[in-house]
């Protein structure tokens, strides 16, 4: 009985603390950063994980520097959380890849192309099946409640893109794999906020 609840205090624990953050998330905070160098620091913290659940976890970016205006601290949240949902979804053995590039996606008018640095996270998991597809970013929607999923990381994710004036895709096919791609716009939403002219 003292394991089983020293087990539920611990998820209870994470539960809000994922709770505060989303309530607390303090504003942008807008800057010019080099991706890669953003995001290596965060897949460098996972390489650990990933050996503890015998997954192959690869980084792939260019060699030049992908300059985007955007917060950092973001950015690697938005990183961890893709990542550890790609762990959990992925079997021993599997792989889960991390892929920067230098992209656009379209505007919300559907007319103009917005230069961009796609982050996407490739897995080789479970899938999402097609009835919960629509339902992946909404708040406290899990389907890892079992093993202390509170629903907060893609709602998190989502945030945060839409702040930075990105965008985010799914594509999915159960048992074979899922991939988030996540476009962050070169000044985007930075430009209203008066980074860049």
């Amino acid at each position: 009985m003292a394991q089983v609840f020293e087990e539920q205090s611990d998820r209870i624990a994470k539960i809000v603390e994922q709770l505060l953050s989303v309530a607390r998330r303090k504003p942008a905070q807008w800057g010019e950063m080099d991706a890669g160098a953003t995001v290596a620091p965060i897949v460098d913290l996972l390489e650990h994980e990933a050996r503890r659940r015998a997954i192959r976890l690869e980084f792939e970016r260019p060699s030049l520097p992908l300059k985007v205006v955007a917060d950092v601290d973001q950015v690697q949240q938005v990183t961890l959380n893709l990542l550890s949902n790609a762990f959990r979804a992925t079997p021993r053995g599997g792989r889960v890849r991390l892929t920067l590039a230098a992209s656009s996606f379209k505007a919300s008018d559907g007319l103009h192309e917005n230069p961009s640095v796609s982050l996407v996270v490739d897995d080789t998991g479970c899938g999402i099946p097609d009835e919960l597809i629509g339902h992946i970013f909404e708040p406290f929607f899990t389907t890892w409640a079992e093993a202390g999923g509170a629903g907060l990381g893609l709602a998190v994710v989502k945030s945060i893109v839409d702040e930075h004036g990105g965008a985010i895709a799914v594509s999915t096919e159960e048992n074979a794999g899922t991939r988030f791609t996540v476009h962050f716009p070169v000044t985007g939403a930075a430009r209203a906020q008066g980074v860049v002219a």
